[in-house]
């Protein structure tokens, strides 16, 4: 959701808004993911509603945690370019904001194709599960459009790493999903260490440096 969007959707309320909507979708397997669905928190009235305590003050973390999270092109190191459909389109003419999940899945599964031709046991006998995905909605998205869907690790762990999916139009972002990985024994049906030539492997191929431990 874009600033103004989050900020309209609170003064729409002057007595207490219900919060932003945020989408997410949890899985135990790959590459499809379980959507768990919309939620909202019930508005409650301005002097017992902690969401918005203090306007000013809430409208001020907005733009900061936008201002702080907001990826740019040159943070990508892979690219994807998705054409939309115009099966896509919701009831208002925009492309459903279910379809940034999908978005997601493909620049993925394109980012580790490499993977998986250096390894024959990868997607067979060990490879990765989604554990959890979540997106920013940042602004509307028409067709038709390419969408070129930026992909990144942003952190390393031991058995598992954190995503980045930035998806832009030009220059312009439209969301980013942000997830987590988890390396995955499909024999033993566990988690695993992260192999240390695909930790390799992630390292060559990011602009910006994952964070690690």
């Amino acid at each position: 959701m874009s600033a103004w969007a989050a900020i309209a959707a609170w003064t729409r309320f002057p007595s207490g808004p219900t919060p932003p909507i945020r989408a997410s979708a949890r899985s135990c397997g790959w590459p499809s993911c379980g959507w768990r669905g919309w939620s909202r928190s019930a508005s409650r009235s301005g002097a017992d509603n902690p969401h918005f305590p203090v306007r000013q003050g809430r409208i001020r973390d907005i733009f900061r945690s936008l201002s702080m999270s907001t990826p740019q092109r040159s943070d990508y190191g892979h690219f994807l370019q998705i054409p939309t459909r115009w099966g896509d389109l919701d009831a208002l003419g925009h492309v459903n904001n279910t379809n940034f999940f999908v978005f997601d899945e493909s620049v993925r599964l394109d980012y580790f194709e490499m993977f998986s031709r250096d390894n024959p046991r990868f997607w067979k006998e060990e490879g990765l599960i989604l554990a959890n995905l979540g997106c920013d909605f940042v602004a509307q998205l028409h067709h038709p459009s390419v969408v070129d869907a930026g992909f990144r690790i942003a952190r390393l762990g031991r058995s598992s790493m954190k995503t980045e999916a930035g998806m832009f139009v030009g220059e312009k972002l439209v969301a980013v999903t942000r997830g987590t990985l988890v390396w995955f024994d499909y024999t033993q049906q566990k988690p695993a260490p992260i192999p240390d030539h695909v930790r390799a492997g992630i390292r060559s191929r990011e602009r910006v440096a994952p964070e690690e431990g």
